[in-house]
C-alpha cells in the first residue's frame, strides 16, 4: 500500500485514500484480488491499532486476529494511478 499517512475516522467510519500503484495490477491494468484484500486487511489493522486492539496489543494478551471468510462484490475493479477511498 502506498502512503504511510493514516486515514481519517468520521462517523464511526475508518476510511483512506489510496492510490493505485502499477505494482498493484494485473494484466488488464485493474487492481488484483489479492492487491484488493491485502489494503482491505492493512485498513483493518490502522483501524484497529487506532481503537487500541492492534496486533501488539493483541499480542500482549495472547490472542491474534483471523479472516476465516470474506465475500467481495465489485461494480468496477480500480484502475491504474486511480485514486480509491477505502
Amino acid at each position: 500500500m502506498t502512503g504511510e499517512e493514516m486515514g481519517e475516522f468520521k462517523d464511526g467510519k475508518y476510511s483512506k485514500d489510496i492510490l493505485i500503484q502499477l505494482s498493484m495490477c494485473d494484466f488488464t491494468g485493474c487492481m488484483s484480488i489479492n492487491d484488493i484484500a491485502s489494503v482491505f486487511m492493512d485498513i483493518a489493522g490502522e483501524d484497529a491499532e487506532r481503537r487500541g486492539i492492534g496486533t501488539t496489543d493483541m499480542h500482549d494478551e495472547n490472542f491474534f486476529w483471523l479472516t476465516v471468510r470474506s465475500k467481495f462484490v465489485f461494480r468496477k475493479f480500480p484502475e491504474a494511478l486511480e485514486t480509491v477511498t477505502a
